[in-house]
């Protein structure tokens, strides 16, 4: 996980990373939610593999990584990680956010 793809500004103080969970109540393998506290806020990130693909702060979407929308695990659990499916995804995106070619994320405008 690269924090300066995420845009940590300041101090960490804590990381928490978990599995996604299955509807079964299973651990996910390869699919993550991580928990960044910093003394400006707390990032809520979800994370498939190794690539970063949705950055939660203040309840507010600030980044999508490239890959959001590169499997059907991916899919399933960025959908339950966000409240949105892809259409209303990809409408945030266009109506909110620019691509960033340096983090290879779109970012909030």
């Amino acid at each position: 996980m690269n924090l300066k793809q995420i845009g940590v500004v300041g101090e960490i103080k804590k990381i928490n990373i978990n599995h996604m969970v299955s509807s079964a109540g299973k651990d996910v393998p390869n699919q993550y939610n991580v928990f960044i506290y910093c003394e400006n806020g707390i990032y809520n990130c979800f994370c498939s593999y190794d690539s970063l693909i949705i950055v939660i702060k203040n309840g507010k979407i600030i980044k999508v990584g490239k890959d959001y929308c590169c499997s059907q695990t991916t899919g399933k659990y960025r959908n339950k990680f966000t409240g949105l499916n892809l259409k209303e995804l990809d409408k945030y995106i266009k109506d909110n956010m620019n691509y960033n070619c340096d983090s290879e994320c779109w970012e909030l405008n």
